[in-house]
């Protein structure tokens, strides 16, 4: 009986890490091929809604959520409550920049269509205090 145990314990993990591997796939699969996915409004006041709206400036992969959030129009956005993100895709021309600090001060990235259309956000990018999508579209 003590011998089945491990055995049992692998498949099961070898069943998880397949079904999770399936998923991670499907996610990029998903993301190369679904220019406006469904997903959550980031609005400047930071809350939670699934209001659309007709100017989407930019989607932001969530990993928190393992969905997409998204910003209508340019200012500030509370990006907090679905960080780290792994992925943006800007639709306009706009800049899209994450800060280390809510103020906007502290580390700084900056993000344009010009760099391509789904990009992968690194360390310490992927837990930003502060979105701003510019009214600049000018490359960064």
């Amino acid at each position: 009986m003590t011998r089945l145990k491990p055995r049992i314990a692998a498949i099961t993990l070898s069943a998880i890490l397949t079904a999770g591997g399936a998923l991670l796939a499907t996610t990029a699969a998903q993301a190369a091929t679904d220019p406006v996915p469904a997903g959550y409004l980031l609005p400047g006041a930071g809350q939670l809604t699934t209001t659309a709206c007709s100017d989407v400036t930019a989607w932001f992969y969530s990993a928190k959520i393992r969905g997409w959030v998204y910003t209508c129009g340019t200012g500030d956005f509370d990006p907090t409550p679905y960080d780290p993100y792994n992925t943006v895709h800007p639709i306009t021309a706009n800049r899209i920049w994450f800060h280390g600090n809510p103020d906007g001060t502290g580390w700084s990235k900056c993000y344009d269509l010009s760099q391509g259309s789904y990009l992968n956000v690194a360390p310490p990018q992927k837990y930003p205090h502060d979105l701003l999508i510019s009214d600049s579209t000018a490359a960064c």
